[in-house]
């Protein structure tokens, strides 16, 4: 799902794209609030990340590293072109065979799930995570003043445009994947969207509480 929340566009792309029987890409890219064409960014963000991956011999954390690159340059050569500055951040995975790689940069999330239990999550590239203690992250205050601040992203500068990879090598049906922009995880919790989607209807009712309550862009994917 991906929805607007209370800004004027969606600048959210998602992505989804089955390469062969065996593989398959999951995106959710979010187009920079602040910056220019913001979804303009986020669709060639996800269309030169899958088109490298749909191409490649081996599908690996080279692979991955390399279209990151790809979709790196061409928001350098489109900011360039037009004389702005764009970008977007990413929350990814790529599952092939009984490997599953998760990998992002910026503040989407991702959250892994062994018999619906958190067995791993993302940690957003931001400047708050990297700048204060675990308890002043809490703080209402600090959030306001610096939560929207990312450290990395793709926007032509190659120097903050590596995403982090990890990898989980003995993927399983029974396990499940949440990917999420930041317009999902600053309302609600992991919990919270657990709770939903094992009602009826589930994904309706997240889709109506952040219609109400998200402020930035919103969107999710669950893959189960």
């Amino acid at each position: 799902m991906t929805g607007i929340g209370t800004r004027e566009n969606n600048e959210d792309v998602i992505l989804i794209e089955e390469f062969n029987q065996n593989s398959i890409l999951y995106l959710v890219v979010d187009g920079m609030g602040g910056y220019q064409k913001g979804e303009i960014a986020a669709k060639l963000v996800s269309e030169n990340i899958a088109t490298h991956l749909r191409s490649v011999v081996e599908l690996n954390k080279q692979a991955i590293l390399n279209a990151f690159k790809k979709a790196n340059l061409s928001i350098k050569q489109f900011n360039d072109e037009n004389e702005i500055k764009s970008g977007a951040t990413v929350g990814g995975v790529l599952i092939f065979d009984e490997i599953a790689y998760c990998f992002w940069i910026g503040d989407v999330k991702i959250f892994y799930l062994k018999k619906e239990k958190l067995a791993w999550e993302s940690t957003s590239h931001s400047f708050i995570n990297e700048m204060f203690e675990e308890d002043l992250r809490k703080s209402t205050e600090i959030q306001k003043k610096y939560g929207h601040i990312v450290t990395r992203s793709i926007s032509g500068k190659r120097e903050k445009s590596a995403p982090d990879i990890f990898e989980i090598e003995s993927f399983s049906k029974g396990d499940s994947f949440v990917i999420c922009s930041d317009g999902v995880h600053n309302v609600m919790t992991l919990e919270h969207l657990k709770l939903l989607f094992s009602e009826v209807n589930g994904m309706e009712k997240i889709e109506e509480y952040l219609a109400e309550y998200a402020v930035d862009n919103f969107s999710l994917i669950n893959i189960f």
